[in-house]
């Protein structure tokens, strides 16, 4: 199985590419302590119940880090603006199909 978050990830840097200023939208991507622990706990139930690949699990669990880091928004140093949003997109869909709702 294709890594989609990786995939969509490159989408969205190639759009990014021509945004002058992404402020907002990283400051819109910060994680809080409580955002980080779900979007951990969300990745590992995903993984377990099969709706995500061990690649997409892993590369939100590297993502986020074990602890949550206060540098880089709560995302790992290496997480760039691209990777942000398709992690926070993908649980967002995962979210909303588990309580019926289409994005």
């Amino acid at each position: 199985m294709a890594n989609r978050i990786t995939e969509f990830a490159a989408t969205i840097r190639a759009k990014l590419k021509d945004v002058k200023d992404t402020t907002d939208l990283e400051n819109d991507m910060v994680v809080v302590f409580d955002d980080h622990f779900q979007y951990q706990q969300i990745q590992a139930r995903e993984y377990a119940s099969g709706k995500l690949s061990f690649d997409e699990a892993r590369t939100i669990y590297m993502a986020l880090g074990e602890v949550m880091s206060t540098k880089n928004g709560g995302w790992k140093d290496h997480v760039d603006l691209a990777l942000k949003v398709a992690i926070t997109q993908m649980l967002a869909e995962i979210l909303a199909e588990r309580i019926g709702m289409k994005l």
